[in-house]
């Protein structure tokens, strides 16, 4: 623009001045700003516009805090409304200012827990996020630190590895308000649970070995035995025995000084044991004396005579060659290669027979005389049945056959059924008895 200025004194003189004007635009100052969330860092974009260049540039917070910079971040602490002046100036010293309020939202405050974290095993995260109201949380992204992502509230991961990841939880608002929280997670190592299978029989207490192992330097410090599903046992190699046969379950536990676990679930056959017994013919047999020995039916026998003597025969023949007790070993084996063991002692006695008449006495009834005797088997053998021979003056010898088993040391008392008419005849004299045994019997 030409603008002149002319002067003119009362005296009417005159002068004039002419001089040119540049007019310079008006900047037009703006700005615009990130998501305003309470202890965020906002970004504030300077969108001013202006033909000339502009050379400065001041931002004014809340009427505070004053930042000399074409584009700046600011943080608010709480929420609410918030004025921010944005002034500019071009080279030419044209100026304008903007002033807007800024509504700041609440942000989240992201937290979050998780069960304890062990290699192949699922890991449990929880969040605890904190923000009012609680349900303005729309949104959730979980970054496993392995590759692996979520966006549900409290998922769920398993780390196939041991070592550290670096878990990260993003929670935004209704508001478009996030926030994030970051924690070092440490995948700690899983015991591998294993152990021997046993061959079991029933009534039969039976090692079970643990060959659990762990692939660090870590230990495993606990064990868990379960049969049943009933808790037995925490010794690292129990003995157990089992009442019945059958299929029983078995489950071992075994934990690591960080409480990593593995569980290892099978199911075993108990076998029924046999029941070794037997007997034995004679029952006092005598040096020398060739004894019969009988059992039930097994797969296998195992017989063992005074420690020394085996036979391997379901009904061994076997003599002993001196008196004394002497045992004698079964060790039997069955189908299911189960064993049982028995064992008795042989009592070996010298080969004589004693019977002793310790008493002998006469009843009379009425007209008749009745007699009954003590017995004493002195001899180291039993004594199955015996005759009784009663002998009266004139009349013939009586013999009576008394069918009972006199054990060694045993007394008995008996009544002879033979009865002596005196009505007749006279009394006798005397009366003899005799004790008889019977069969083939040396030394009588």
């Amino acid at each position: 623009f030409h603008i002149s200025l002319l002067i003119k004194t009362d005296s009417n003189c005159t002068n004039e001045i002419s001089k040119s004007l540049i007019i310079h635009p008006l900047p037009h100052a703006d700005f615009s700003h990130s998501q305003a969330c309470h202890k965020q860092a906002i970004t504030f974009t300077n969108t001013s516009s202006s033909i000339d260049s502009i050379s400065s540039f001041q931002w004014i917070f809340n009427h505070l805090d004053t930042i000399i910079s074409p584009s700046t971040s600011y943080l608010f602490d709480t929420t609410g409304s918030y004025p921010v002046s944005f002034f500019i100036e071009t080279a030419f010293g044209c100026s304008d200012t903007i002033i807007k309020d800024i509504a700041i939202k609440e942000s989240p405050l992201p937290h979050f827990t998780y069960t304890n974290p062990c290699e192949k095993t699922p890991v449990y995260f929880t969040d605890k996020t904190t923000i009012t109201p609680t349900f303005s949380l729309i949104s959730w992204h979980w970054n496993f630190g392995d590759g692996v992502v979520s966006s549900l509230k409290s998922p769920n991961h398993q780390y196939d590895t041991i070592g550290t990841d670096t878990v990260i939880l993003t929670t935004q608002s209704v508001d478009g308000c996030s926030a994030s929280d970051t924690q070092i997670v440490t995948i700690q190592a899983r015991p591998k649970t294993s152990f021997t299978p046993p061959h079991l029989c029933t009534q039969t207490p039976t090692p079970f070995i643990n060959t659990s192992t762990i692939s660090t330097s870590d230990s495993i410090t606990d064990f868990f035995w379960y049969i049943n599903h009933t808790f037995q046992s925490s010794i690292t190699n129990p003995y157990f025995s089992f009442a019945d046969s059958g299929y029983y379950s078995i489950r071992l536990i075994s934990s690591s000084s960080h409480t990593c676990r593995d569980t290892l679930d099978t199911s075993l056959f108990a076998a029924p044991r046999p029941t070794a017994s037997f007997t034995f013919s004679p029952s006092y047999p005598t040096p020398n004396e060739p004894i019969t020995f009988t059992t039930d039916t097994f797969l296998n026998y195992f017989w063992t005579f005074n420690h020394v003597a085996t036979d391997n025969q379901n009904s061994p023949t076997f003599a002993f060659s001196d008196t004394g007790n002497f045992t004698t070993q079964l060790i039997v084996e069955n189908t299911y290669q189960c064993f049982d063991t028995t064992s008795e002692n042989i009592h070996v006695v010298p080969s004589y027979y004693d019977l002793v008449l310790y008493t002998f006495s006469a009843d009379k009834n009425n007209d008749y005389l009745s007699f009954k005797t003590s017995v004493i088997n002195a001899s180291p053998k039993p004594v199955f049945g015996f005759n009784l021979i009663l002998s009266l003056q004139g009349v013939a010898p009586l013999k009576e056959f008394i069918a009972d088993t006199l054990l060694p040391n045993a007394v008995k008392t008996y009544n002879l059924s033979a009865q002596y008419n005196i009505a007749t005849v006279r009394v006798p004299d005397f009366v003899c008895l005799e004790a008889q045994l019977i069969g083939n019997i040396d030394n009588q």
